[in-house]
């Protein structure tokens, strides 16, 4: 879901509260987390997504193998969940165990 559309249908009290950057947020979580999964498969169990900010997610991985595997695609994966999300919104993706 483009974040255009995302911000169109919060209503500006909503925005205002700050839960429009919440909902951002949990979208891009969602996105990376469905990316990573579909990339690495179940050695993905304990990844879980710390946060997002600045355009960068934080992943914590269950192995360090897992982290750095997302270390070496990164470029890849930050394209793949870009795509997913319509826009630019990741740049950065931080992987650690």
């Amino acid at each position: 879901m483009p974040f255009e559309k995302l911000d169109n249908l919060m209503g500006g009290s909503l925005r205002r509260a700050g839960a429009a950057g919440k909902v951002r947020a949990a979208v891009v979580a969602d996105a990376t987390l469905l990316t990573v999964r579909e990339r690495f498969g179940s050695a993905t169990n304990g990844l879980t997504v710390r946060r997002f900010r600045d355009g960068t997610v934080d992943l914590s991985c269950g192995t360090s193998v897992l982290a750095e595997e997302v270390r070496l695609s990164a470029n890849e994966l930050i394209n793949e969940i870009n795509l997913r999300l319509g826009s630019d919104v990741v740049k950065r993706l931080v992987a650690v165990t």
